[in-house]
């Protein structure tokens, strides 16, 4: 079993990263605070292992396969993101399509020069954890792309690294697949050539805040994975929306005194209403 100070710490730092997505529009604003939040996150586990330790090899090689590697690979992840936003071309949808395919073309090329251990990986092994996620100041292999196993034996292992390189690269990969359908679907960088929204959102910002964040706590749309910008835009799709900041909306839902509700007690009685005066 893994200690709970672990386990706590991950916790937090998800917690936090949830909470700076719905807070930031900007996603290089965004990008920024989420890697800083894993920078504070793996100074944080550094030091817990430094203090705490490992009861046995087993929680050892979980820890270097299941919870370093969450932060590592989300710091990653986004470094990612910064690079391909900042360099792919913005003007050209043709362009951008072909640079995004050429980063694919890099990642399939990087699991292939690992193909046995993402095998070992994706097959959901574990016969080898201790020889690959247990540190071993003795046994350094200096040929390993994983640096920091030269640099801090004391907090890497021989394949931390590259599994957290390979978790961010699948998760770059969608990203990546997902921008070129959206691009080939005339999307993305044409959006604004689409015509605008025959319907229109007649009632207030606050007024939809309150249904938005209400889909998303009752999980009703994908299951809650979806964030509070993303169905936003969701809306805005469907049909003109006011103006406005949707967080600053929710902000002043916080900040009634009396209902908090105001919109949603609304739709429950216009609907109780209905339904009532289908029997008459």
């Amino acid at each position: 079993m893994i200690h709970q100070s672990y386990t706590e710490i991950i916790k937090k730092f998800e917690n936090n990263l949830s909470v700076y997505r719905e807070e930031n529009d900007d996603i290089f604003i965004f990008y920024s605070t989420a890697i800083n939040c894993c920078k504070d996150t793996f100074i944080e586990l550094q030091e817990t292992v430094k203090n705490t330790g490992f009861q046995t090899k087993a929680e050892e090689a979980y820890f270097f396969k299941n919870i370093k590697t969450k932060v590592c690979s989300t710091m990653a992840f986004f470094r990612m993101l910064v690079i391909v936003e900042t360099y792919s071309p913005q003007h050209s949808q043709q362009e951008r399509i072909e640079f995004l395919q050429s980063k694919l073309k890099e990642i399939h090329l990087f699991f292939g020069r690992h193909s046995d251990f993402y095998e070992y990986y994706k097959t959901g092994q574990n016969y080898d954890d201790e020889k690959y996620f247990t540190r071993n100041f003795s046994n350094l292999i200096f040929n390993n792309e994983n640096f920091e196993y030269i640099v801090y034996p004391e907090f890497s292992t021989v394949h931390d690294g590259t599994l957290s390189k390979i978790m961010a690269y699948e998760r770059l990969e969608e990203y990546l697949s997902n921008e070129i359908v959206k691009l080939k679907n005339g999307k993305g960088l044409s959006e604004e050539k689409q015509e605008k929204p025959q319907s229109k959102w007649t009632e207030n910002l606050t007024s939809l805040a309150e249904l938005i964040y209400s889909l998303i706590e009752t999980k009703a749309i994908d299951h809650g994975n979806i964030s509070v910008k993303e169905l936003t835009d969701l809306f805005s799709q469907m049909m003109e929306i006011p103006e406005g900041n949707i967080y600053n909306a929710y902000r002043l839902i916080l900040n009634r005194k009396k209902e908090k509700t105001v919109f949603l007690d609304k739709l429950h009685i216009a609907l109780a209403h209905k339904i009532d005066s289908s029997y008459e």
